[in-house]
């Protein structure tokens, strides 16, 4: 049995509401794909990630999912709008009222928005596409299935079962829990790292722990610094733990500052502390 397609209002994210329709700044908006920058293509920030996510889960599935159009100006819309409908009379066809005027839509052609009130004029609809064999073409009844099935988990509803091209945003400022999951996929955490058990001859090195993001580093005297994972850090588990309590002047925490050198500094702004944190006892533990 064929899905029903799913009819949601939209949701547009609050920063929005401090714009006109048709007149989104074009800092508010961002790319689905990086080759198509103009504004037809764009869509608002957050739309434009759950529309980044759903075409990355539909090319899991076969689809190459594509538009015919997204962002419209105030003025995109009105010349639309003009295409599409007439003020002459036209019996039995639908019609709107714009400035006062009562427009009827023409034979053969798709409805369009009054100006200034389509969700395009929000950056948060998308006439989707696909592309099959390298040709963009409508959707396929079969892209259409799934798209009813999984949309909404990036995001994205229907308008009018007219339409089963356009989308629109219906999770307000939420970010789908399903584009949340893409982008982690995007950035993984780094492969561990082999550790170099210290030899006699070393240094000591010094651990460190960073309360706020739960990691682990090693950091030596002579310079240098090492990532330890929960699979890596029982090979450093014999070295001499030292707990610094916060006190700049203590011996662990001096033997920290003559650690200072560029690749600590590279490891604390990894993660959003300074030297200041590192010395002042509430950001991190030496063990």
């Amino acid at each position: 049995m064929p899905t029903p397609m799913p009819i949601v209002k939209v949701k547009l994210p609050s920063v929005l509401s401090q714009y006109e329709n048709g007149r989104v700044p074009e800092s508010q908006l961002d790319t689905v794909e990086s080759t198509r920058t103009a504004l037809v293509w764009k869509m608002a920030i957050l739309p434009a990630r759950g529309m980044r996510a759903l075409h990355a889960e539909a090319k899991k599935h076969g689809i190459i999912l594509s538009s015919t159009g997204r962002g419209r100006t105030y003025t995109q819309q009105e010349q639309l709008f003009r295409t599409r409908y007439t003020t002459t009379y036209l019996p039995g066809r639908p019609y709107k009222i714009w400035n006062g005027v009562r427009w009827y839509q023409k034979p053969g052609v798709a409805m369009a928005a009054v100006p200034g009130t389509s969700n395009h004029g929000w950056w948060c609809a998308d006439d989707l596409a696909e592309v099959v064999g390298g040709v963009t073409m409508g959707l396929r009844a079969s892209t259409v299935e799934w798209l009813f099935n999984n949309a909404g988990r990036f995001g994205f509803a229907w308008e009018t079962t007219s339409e089963n091209w356009h989308v629109h945003w219906i999770a307000g400022d939420t970010v789908p829990q399903a584009v949340l999951a893409y982008e982690d996929s995007l950035n993984p955490p780094p492969p561990p790292p082999n550790p170099i058990p210290p030899t006699e001859d070393d240094e000591m090195p010094i651990l460190v722990r960073f309360q706020k993001y739960a990691n682990v580093f090693t950091f030596s005297p002579g310079g240098g610094y090492q990532l330890l994972t929960a699979s890596t850090y029982p090979a450093y588990a014999s070295l001499q733990k030292v707990l610094i309590q916060g006190a700049p002047d203590s011996s662990a925490a001096a033997d920290v500052k003559a650690s200072w050198n560029a690749a600590i500094k590279a490891a604390l702004n990894q993660n959003g502390l300074t030297q200041a944190d590192l010395l002042s006892g509430g950001s991190y533990e030496v063990f």
